[in-house]
């Protein structure tokens, strides 16, 4: 087998290829662990790894190495919504901390499943195992450094109870699993009788038909299952010759003891024996498919031991990335991740984080779900938020991180001066040194790190150009998403002179046809205008009226003819039989401009004042969009609205978005102020309305506090404010953390399966690693309020046509 960098460089060799695989293996990710359905926009019945997903949004990223990697945020259905839904529960339920341990605990792990406790200690071989911990060092925090020319070596965290002997967490780790290997790899597996053998091959036929619709082909389809994966279920083991790799297995055993010292000197991660063990090596590169419930227990354990301590263990001599100025620490020169990690014995809601159970020699493991550590065997980091008052400062850092500018340009004299005098510091080391540079040799150096510096902050890596070119996008979500600008359509209605318009098409032409329902993606049709979509896939399948050709005079002479479009007029223009009473907010998410047809329905026309009114109509979308505020402004705090002029665009800004309206006076009647009508209005808004208002009201309470908690630390610790865009290399995994959300950074698995063209895909891999009994309803978050009616429904048992028609579409 290749050694790891080699298949490193195979992957990034063909960047096409590790983009397909990282694209794979999120979507089965998404659909799967995640366990959302993005066709009925709505988590599948049986839920996922985390219980009913409301919504996700995740954006892709790439290390230092260009390796691809997801940040991906999902808000679970039965968590707080707010800060003060938490602390709420917290007061009225006393069992609610121990119920969200409970959850976490189902989901997330700091420990490996061996006991690294009861191993015994390789000084003095006692039987009766007794390690006492100790204080981690001061310079565990910190980046190691030679001393005399002697290499650092592992912090000492642990000594032996009876012979005294220093040993460090790592030492610990590698005992207990030099410990729980199996006597005999690969381990024999029982034999599957032709009824199991069937039971498997009938459901990859059921995922196959799924997933190929038309195409599927049966006979095909069952030559294909029994060639690549009868002989595998049969139990057919990896290595042609299991006599030779008892023989590699016990020398790489010898090797691996010899290497296992009590503290072991700094060796590259790479070149470390227990990376670079064969049988590391082997499951790293396997797929873990039925066969796994057919090994037994204690070798199960060893796997998820042995892939959680390469993949999921911060490098005790850290990396580049964790000395940086960080909110965390108190300077650049301790790790910001704050690794070692503080050991917890009795799990716990912090103020800042869920602190689960962490013991002596774990100080180093990253949370983790075995799970997902089987399925994909990357790394990755799960953090479940919710807590105490400084939960609200990593809540918003996380939505900002997720969502910050993937290409920001940063300014071009702060990136000059920083070359030039970057360039002056090693000519005076050069010089130093005694080595004399000539002008020619500097200006050319100067010039080189100048440009350099100018531009590698605008690179982007080969398969993240490659994901790009294949799904024209980096960002994965479980909705859709529209734009409202609040600024523009203000200045409408208070008729400025420079409101902005939209030339939209006016005339229908000839042989320009609607695609038919399914075809398309609302997300490539839009129309120019933000406030409106030419969605004809997202009409709801009982109007094939509209589905119809569109209408009007069909001549092939006819030219375009093109009208201005003001800002939400489709809104201000909608007809009064379908949504009268209904808010801009409300209207964004339902409904969009569709092609008026000869049949359309007259309670779908716009009013006859609309621009547009005779070639388009209302459509109703069949997923409720996202509403999105854009141009920078948002609903101020109420309560720093102290003036009178900041309390009037309060209500502005509030009255736009939720109450409805056809002219300003409706907004704000003649006589009153736009304070007395919002006062006025409030109290009468819709319970949807009420709740969007209230979420964005707790947007503002999330940041005061988190500014509280920030100015509180940084005077505590007297370091310098971290520039406020917050960007760091994206390098290794961010230790983020989220309210009611799940920060999975999913890693690229670079050596899993490369082979793009493989028979099963990354999803088919995952529905076998995964029994269905494993991932059914595992958990489900504790709530002491009603669930929405849809998921109500779906956890009651209906399916999901049922609960559609029973339960209107969340947004």
């Amino acid at each position: 087998m290749p050694d790891k960098a080699t298949m490193q460089q195979l992957a990034m060799n063909d960047n096409m290829a590790s983009a397909t695989l990282f694209d794979r293996s999120i979507e089965a990710f998404t659909k799967v662990v995640v366990g959302f359905d993005k066709i009925t926009g709505r988590p599948r019945k049986s839920g996922g790894l985390f219980g009913h997903v409301k919504a996700y949004f995740g954006m892709v990223e790439t290390q230092g190495r260009g390796t691809l990697h997801l940040h991906l945020l999902a808000w679970v259905y039965g968590a707080p919504r707010s800060t003060s839904e938490f602390e709420d529960r917290l007061q009225a339920d006393l069992n609610y901390e121990a119920m969200v341990l409970k959850y976490s605990e189902g989901i997330v792990s700091n420990s490996l499943p061996i006991d690294l406790l009861q191993t015994p200690c390789k000084a003095c071989e006692h039987v009766d195992t007794k390690y006492e911990a100790l204080d981690p060092p001061l310079s565990a925090f910190e980046k190691p450094r030679r001393s005399e020319g002697v290499l650092p070596r592992e912090p000492i965290m642990a000594k032996c109870g009876h012979c005294n002997t220093m040993v460090s967490s790592q030492h610990l780790v590698r005992q207990a699993l030099l410990h729980s290997r199996p006597k005999v790899w690969p381990v024999e597996l029982p034999k599957l009788s032709q009824s199991a053998i069937d039971k498997y091959l009938d459901e990859e036929a059921a995922f196959l038909k799924s997933t190929a619709g038309k195409k599927y082909d049966p006979e095909r389809a069952h030559d294909h299952m029994r060639s690549s994966f009868q002989a595998y279920l049969e139990g057919t083991v990896h290595m042609e010759s299991n006599v030779d790799y008892q023989e590699l297995l016990a020398g790489a055993r010898a090797n691996l003891e010899e290497s296992n010292t009590a503290s072991n000197t700094y060796v590259a991660p790479d070149k470390d024996p227990f990376c670079l063990d064969p049988i590391y090596r082997e499951l790293s590169s396997m797929p873990f498919g039925p066969n796994e419930t057919r090994l037994p227990d204690e070798t199960v354990l060893f796997v998820i031991a042995t892939l959680a301590s390469v993949l999921q263990v911060h490098w005790w001599s850290h990396c580049a990335s964790c000395f940086k100025q960080s909110r965390n620490t108190r300077a650049a020169q301790m790790c910001r991740y704050l690794f070692p990690r503080a050991r917890v014995e009795v799990g716990r809601i912090g103020t800042s984080a869920i602190l689960l159970v962490r013991k002596l020699g774990e100080e180093y493991i990253n949370g983790y779900s075995d799970v997902i550590l089987r399925a994909f065997k990357c790394n990755h980091d799960i953090q479940i938020m919710i807590g105490g008052a400084e939960m609200a400062e990593r809540i918003y850092y996380a939505c900002k991180y997720t969502t910050k500018d993937q290409q920001k340009v940063e300014c071009r004299t702060a990136l000059a001066l920083a070359a030039f005098d970057t360039r002056i510091q090693r000519e005076l080391s050069t010089a130093e040194g005694g080595m004399a540079l000539s002008d020619e040799v500097k200006c050319r150096r100067r010039l080189a790190s100048h440009m350099f510096n100018m531009t590698r902050k605008q690179e982007v890596a080969g398969p993240l150009c490659a994901l790009y070119l294949l799904r024209e996008s980096c960002a994965y979500t479980s909705h859709f998403y529209k734009k409202m600008s609040i600024r523009h359509v203000l200045k409408f209605l208070h008729q400025h002179s420079d409101t902005p318009f939209q030339l939209e098409v006016a005339t229908n032409i000839k042989g320009i046809t609607r695609p038919q329902l399914g075809e398309c993606d609302a997300s490539h049709i839009e129309s120019s205008n933000d406030e409106s979509e030419s969605d004809s896939s997202d009409l709801e399948s009982d109007d094939e009226e509209d589905a119809s050709p569109i209408s009007g005079p069909m001549h092939p002479e006819q030219s375009s003819v093109f009208v201005p479009v003001g800002p939400a007029e489709d809104y201000i223009n909608r007809p009064d039989a379908m949504c009268k009473d209904i808010s801009w907010f409300e209207f964004t998410s339902k409904f969009f401009r569709a092609n008026r047809a000869d049949g359309t329905s007259t309670d779908k026309l716009f009013m006859e004042r609309h621009s547009l009114h005779k070639s388009k109509c209302i459509g109703v979308h069949r997923l409720a969009r996202i509403p999105v505020l854009t141009g920078g402004v948002r609903v101020p705090f109420f309560g720093d609205c102290l003036k009178p002029g900041e309390r009037d665009f309060h209500a502005q800004v509030a009255l736009v978005l939720f109450k409805p309206f056809r002219v300003l006076s409706d907004l704000c009647p003649d006589g009153s102020t736009w304070h007395e009508a919002w006062e006025s209005f409030q109290p009468t808004m819709s319970t949807r309305s009420a709740e969007v208002y209230h979420f964005m009201q707790d947007y503002h309470v999330g940041r005061k506090k988190a500014a509280k908690t920030r100015t509180s630390r940084e005077e505590e610790q007297n370091i310098q404010i971290e520039n406020d865009d917050g960007r760091t290399e994206p390098d290794d995994f961010d230790d983020i953390d989220f309210e009611n959300a799940l920060l999975v950074a999913s890693r690229h698995p670079e050596t899993s399966h490369l082979d793009c063209d493989d028979a099963r895909d990354t999803t088919s891999e995952l529905y076998q690693a995964v029994s269905s009994s494993e991932m059914s309803n595992q958990v489900k978050f504790p709530t002491t309020t009603p669930i929405e009616a849809d998921i109500a429904a779906l956890v009651g048992g209906q399916s999901l046509d049922e609960a559609s028609a029973t339960a209107s579409s969340s947004y």
